[in-house]
Protein backbone atom coordinates (compact mmCIF):
# COMPACT_ATOMS: atom_id res chain seq x y z
CA UNK A 1 0.00 0.00 0.00
CA UNK A 2 1.53 3.31 -1.05
CA UNK A 3 1.23 6.64 0.73
CA UNK A 4 -0.69 8.18 -2.18
CA UNK A 5 -3.46 5.62 -1.78
CA UNK A 6 -3.74 6.28 1.93
CA UNK A 7 -3.76 10.05 1.37
CA UNK A 8 -6.54 9.71 -1.22
CA UNK A 9 -8.59 7.60 1.17
CA UNK A 10 -8.19 10.07 4.00
CA UNK A 11 -9.05 13.01 1.75
CA UNK A 12 -12.22 11.43 0.35
CA UNK A 13 -13.30 9.33 3.32
CA UNK A 14 -16.62 11.14 3.84
CA UNK A 15 -17.53 10.99 0.15
CA UNK A 16 -17.18 7.21 -0.04
CA UNK A 17 -19.04 6.67 3.20
CA UNK A 18 -21.90 8.76 1.77
CA UNK A 19 -21.88 6.76 -1.45
CA UNK A 20 -21.90 3.47 0.44
CA UNK A 21 -24.94 4.60 2.39
CA UNK A 22 -26.61 5.68 -0.86
CA UNK A 23 -26.39 2.22 -2.43
CA UNK A 24 -27.66 0.26 0.58
CA UNK A 25 -30.35 -2.05 -0.79
CA UNK A 26 -33.66 -3.13 0.65
CA UNK A 27 -32.80 -6.76 1.34
CA UNK A 28 -36.47 -7.72 1.43
CA UNK A 29 -36.77 -6.71 -2.24
CA UNK A 30 -35.82 -9.65 -4.51
CA UNK A 31 -35.20 -7.30 -7.46
CA UNK A 32 -32.52 -5.35 -5.59
CA UNK A 33 -30.82 -8.53 -4.41
CA UNK A 34 -30.97 -10.08 -7.89
CA UNK A 35 -29.48 -7.07 -9.68
CA UNK A 36 -26.50 -6.90 -7.32
CA UNK A 37 -25.73 -10.55 -7.91
CA UNK A 38 -26.22 -10.11 -11.65
CA UNK A 39 -23.89 -7.11 -11.77
CA UNK A 40 -21.22 -8.98 -9.85
CA UNK A 41 -21.33 -11.66 -12.55
CA UNK A 42 -21.34 -9.13 -15.39
CA UNK A 43 -18.45 -7.06 -14.06
CA UNK A 44 -15.92 -9.90 -13.78
CA UNK A 45 -12.93 -8.89 -15.95
CA UNK A 46 -15.17 -6.36 -17.68
CA UNK A 47 -15.31 -2.59 -17.85
CA UNK A 48 -17.64 -1.05 -15.30
CA UNK A 49 -19.47 1.12 -17.83
CA UNK A 50 -20.17 -1.81 -20.15
CA UNK A 51 -21.35 -3.97 -17.26
CA UNK A 52 -23.71 -1.19 -16.15
CA UNK A 53 -25.24 -1.00 -19.63
CA UNK A 54 -25.56 -4.77 -19.75
CA UNK A 55 -27.30 -4.76 -16.37
CA UNK A 56 -29.89 -2.29 -17.65
CA UNK A 57 -30.69 -4.78 -20.42
CA UNK A 58 -30.67 -7.77 -18.04
CA UNK A 59 -33.08 -6.01 -15.68
CA UNK A 60 -35.64 -5.80 -18.48
CA UNK A 61 -35.15 -9.40 -19.61
CA UNK A 62 -34.69 -11.22 -16.34
CA UNK A 63 -34.50 -14.97 -16.87
CA UNK A 64 -34.44 -14.50 -20.65
CA UNK A 65 -31.12 -12.73 -21.23
CA UNK A 66 -29.85 -13.57 -24.72
CA UNK A 67 -26.15 -14.51 -24.92
CA UNK A 68 -25.45 -12.75 -28.23
CA UNK A 69 -27.25 -9.60 -27.14
CA UNK A 70 -25.41 -9.54 -23.83
CA UNK A 71 -21.98 -10.02 -25.41
CA UNK A 72 -22.82 -7.13 -27.71
CA UNK A 73 -22.27 -4.73 -24.84
CA UNK A 74 -18.55 -5.48 -25.14
CA UNK A 75 -15.96 -4.45 -22.60
CA UNK A 76 -15.10 -8.06 -21.76
CA UNK A 77 -18.66 -9.33 -21.30
CA UNK A 78 -19.00 -12.86 -22.67
CA UNK A 79 -21.97 -14.90 -23.84
CA UNK A 80 -21.60 -17.37 -20.98
CA UNK A 81 -22.66 -14.71 -18.50
CA UNK A 82 -26.16 -14.78 -19.92
CA UNK A 83 -26.38 -18.41 -18.83
CA UNK A 84 -25.10 -17.55 -15.36
CA UNK A 85 -27.54 -14.66 -14.94
CA UNK A 86 -30.49 -16.68 -16.23
CA UNK A 87 -29.60 -19.36 -13.69
CA UNK A 88 -29.96 -16.99 -10.73
CA UNK A 89 -32.96 -17.83 -8.53
CA UNK A 90 -36.12 -15.92 -9.34
CA UNK A 91 -38.61 -14.24 -7.04
CA UNK A 92 -38.30 -14.75 -3.31
CA UNK A 93 -35.89 -17.65 -3.85
CA UNK A 94 -33.03 -15.22 -4.55
CA UNK A 95 -33.24 -14.10 -0.92
CA UNK A 96 -31.72 -17.46 0.01
CA UNK A 97 -28.44 -15.98 -1.26
CA UNK A 98 -28.37 -13.42 1.54
CA UNK A 99 -26.05 -13.90 4.51
CA UNK A 100 -27.31 -16.12 7.29
CA UNK A 101 -27.55 -14.63 10.78
CA UNK A 102 -25.00 -17.07 12.20
CA UNK A 103 -22.88 -17.34 9.05
CA UNK A 104 -19.38 -15.86 9.07
CA UNK A 105 -18.44 -13.48 6.28
CA UNK A 106 -15.79 -15.89 5.07
CA UNK A 107 -18.27 -18.76 4.93
CA UNK A 108 -20.85 -16.54 3.24
CA UNK A 109 -18.39 -15.63 0.52
CA UNK A 110 -17.50 -19.27 0.06
CA UNK A 111 -21.20 -20.09 -0.36
CA UNK A 112 -21.57 -17.35 -2.97
CA UNK A 113 -18.71 -18.86 -4.99
CA UNK A 114 -21.07 -21.76 -5.67
CA UNK A 115 -23.17 -19.38 -7.77
CA UNK A 116 -22.13 -19.83 -11.40
CA UNK A 117 -20.02 -16.86 -12.50
CA UNK A 118 -18.83 -15.80 -9.05
CA UNK A 119 -15.24 -16.53 -8.08
CA UNK A 120 -13.62 -15.36 -4.85
CA UNK A 121 -13.28 -11.74 -5.97
CA UNK A 122 -16.75 -11.31 -7.42
CA UNK A 123 -18.44 -13.27 -4.64
CA UNK A 124 -16.81 -10.71 -2.35
CA UNK A 125 -18.09 -7.90 -4.56
CA UNK A 126 -21.61 -9.30 -4.38
CA UNK A 127 -21.40 -9.36 -0.59
CA UNK A 128 -20.21 -5.75 -0.63
CA UNK A 129 -23.02 -4.56 -2.89
CA UNK A 130 -25.56 -6.32 -0.70
CA UNK A 131 -24.02 -5.15 2.58
CA UNK A 132 -21.99 -2.01 1.75
CA UNK A 133 -21.58 -0.89 5.36
CA UNK A 134 -21.32 -4.30 7.00
CA UNK A 135 -19.32 -6.55 4.70
CA UNK A 136 -16.09 -7.89 6.12
CA UNK A 137 -14.80 -9.18 2.79
CA UNK A 138 -13.53 -7.19 -0.17
CA UNK A 139 -13.13 -7.64 -3.90
CA UNK A 140 -9.51 -8.18 -4.93
CA UNK A 141 -9.80 -7.61 -8.66
CA UNK A 142 -6.90 -6.78 -10.97
CA UNK A 143 -6.91 -3.14 -9.86
CA UNK A 144 -6.75 -3.94 -6.17
CA UNK A 145 -4.02 -6.49 -6.83
CA UNK A 146 -2.08 -3.84 -8.73
CA UNK A 147 -2.38 -1.58 -5.69
CA UNK A 148 -1.00 -4.39 -3.54
CA UNK A 149 1.79 -5.16 -6.01
CA UNK A 150 0.38 -8.60 -6.78
CA UNK A 151 -0.66 -10.55 -9.86
CA UNK A 152 -3.92 -12.42 -10.23
CA UNK A 153 -3.38 -16.15 -9.74
CA UNK A 154 -4.91 -18.71 -12.08
CA UNK A 155 -6.77 -20.05 -9.06
CA UNK A 156 -7.18 -18.45 -5.65
CA UNK A 157 -6.24 -20.24 -2.46
CA UNK A 158 -8.49 -19.13 0.37
CA UNK A 159 -5.60 -18.47 2.74
CA UNK A 160 -3.73 -16.34 0.23
CA UNK A 161 -6.81 -14.30 -0.63
CA UNK A 162 -7.54 -13.63 3.03
CA UNK A 163 -3.91 -12.66 3.70
CA UNK A 164 -4.04 -9.97 1.01
CA UNK A 165 -7.51 -8.92 2.08
CA UNK A 166 -6.15 -8.37 5.59
CA UNK A 167 -3.97 -5.56 4.24
CA UNK A 168 -7.03 -3.67 3.02
CA UNK A 169 -8.80 -4.34 6.32
CA UNK A 170 -5.86 -2.83 8.20
CA UNK A 171 -6.04 0.35 6.10
CA UNK A 172 -9.81 0.59 6.64
CA UNK A 173 -9.34 0.29 10.40
CA UNK A 174 -6.60 2.92 10.29
CA UNK A 175 -8.92 5.51 8.75
CA UNK A 176 -11.92 4.28 10.79
CA UNK A 177 -14.01 3.45 7.74
CA UNK A 178 -16.11 0.41 6.83
CA UNK A 179 -14.25 -2.05 4.62
CA UNK A 180 -16.20 -1.66 1.38
CA UNK A 181 -16.12 2.15 1.12
CA UNK A 182 -12.40 2.00 2.00
CA UNK A 183 -11.74 -0.56 -0.73
CA UNK A 184 -13.95 1.40 -3.13
CA UNK A 185 -11.88 4.54 -2.57
CA UNK A 186 -8.62 2.68 -3.11
CA UNK A 187 -10.05 1.08 -6.26
CA UNK A 188 -10.94 4.50 -7.66
CA UNK A 189 -7.53 5.84 -6.69
CA UNK A 190 -5.58 3.17 -8.55
CA UNK A 191 -7.84 3.46 -11.62
CA UNK A 192 -7.53 7.25 -11.66
CA UNK A 193 -11.19 8.28 -11.58
CA UNK A 194 -14.24 8.16 -9.34
CA UNK A 195 -17.14 5.78 -9.93
CA UNK A 196 -20.12 6.51 -7.63
CA UNK A 197 -22.06 3.34 -8.62
CA UNK A 198 -25.17 5.42 -9.32
CA UNK A 199 -26.86 2.44 -10.94
CA UNK A 200 -27.45 1.13 -7.42
CA UNK A 201 -28.46 4.33 -5.68
CA UNK A 202 -31.87 3.96 -4.11
CA UNK A 203 -34.52 6.22 -5.61
CA UNK A 204 -34.25 9.68 -4.12
CA UNK A 205 -30.48 9.38 -3.67
CA UNK A 206 -29.50 9.69 -7.34
CA UNK A 207 -28.15 13.22 -7.03
CA UNK A 208 -25.68 12.50 -4.26
CA UNK A 209 -22.22 13.77 -5.22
Amino acid sequence: MNNAGLAYLQQHRRRYLTWAKAIEPDLTDPAQVWERLAFSILSANAKFENAAQALAYARQHRGMVEPVRLAGFGGGITRSRALFINALPSGQAVLDLLKGADESWSDYRLRLTKVSGLGMAKASFAACLLYPLESEVCCLDIWMLKLLGERAPSRWRRGRYEALEAQIKAVARHVKLALFPAQWALWDHIRGHMEPHKIFMVRGRENIK
